[in-house]
């Protein structure tokens, strides 16, 4: 089995991810008491900057969209505000999530029975439908770490338990099975933060999460575009 192969398959439980996201309040969402059905609420490090404008572009007209992004921030900093501000202008019924890519690229020793996710999802408790999206492995290879691999398996553990709250933008998986020639097109040198056309495929993919809420469904995988 090749070195990729082996990280791929390993099953570490380490600190972890960057995040790139976002929450999104959609009506659609499994229904909730408080949650606001046009409330998009959307949380993420600078993977989620970078692909705000073109969100931002989707949503519009459709969705009241909030942000809380911190470029360089890690998953507890950000989990602790989300926390604080999801109630702000009404809880949102769903919350676009990227995140976890800090964590991957900064990964030092850590406990190995701590859960990554957990702040998180532990703020977006009340959120009746929640995307999360999953972290390019080229974080663990910049750090030589797992973290990213821990937190995607967190991410699937998640949709598998509740398909209808959870849904998977499948990141990761969209960059490994693509062209070896097709890579610069969506994805930085550093194999790790979209480019122009990454940060549309991710909107993309979003916003099929986002239609998707309620069912048992996980978005539709988008290919290369054009394809």
């Amino acid at each position: 089995m090749d070195e990729d192969g082996e990280r791929r398959r390993r099953v570490a439980r380490r600190w972890w991810a960057v995040p790139v996201v976002g929450l999104v309040l959609l009506a659609g969402c499994s229904s909730s008491a408080t949650a606001v059905p046009d409330r998009v609420v959307v949380i993420g490090d600078s993977s989620a900057a970078l692909e705000q404008s073109a969100l931002a572009s989707l949503l519009r007209g459709h969705y009241s969209t909030g942000y809380l992004i911190g470029n360089s921030e890690r998953i507890t900093p950000i989990a602790t505000s989300a926390g604080s501000h999801l109630d702000d202008g009404g809880a949102p019924a769903v919350v676009v999530v990227n995140l976890g890519t800090n964590d991957a690229l900064r990964a030092r020793s850590a406990p190995d029975d701590v859960a990554p996710m957990q702040p998180l999802l532990d703020a977006v408790a009340q959120v009746p439908c929640v995307v999360l999206t999953t972290v390019s492995l080229g974080a663990d290879e910049k750090s030589s770490s797992s973290v990213a691999l821990v937190v995607n398996d967190q991410i699937k553990r998640q949709a598998a338990a509740d398909p209808r709250r959870f849904k998977v933008v499948d990141w990761e998986n969209f960059l490994a099975t693509l062209p070896a020639a097709s890579l610069p097109t969506y994805v930085r040198a550093d194999r790790v933060r979209p480019t122009p056309a990454g940060a549309r495929w991710l909107a993309q993919s979003d916003l099929a999460g986002i239609r998707s809420c309620g069912t048992t469904a996980q978005p539709t995988v988008i290919g290369a575009m054009g394809h």
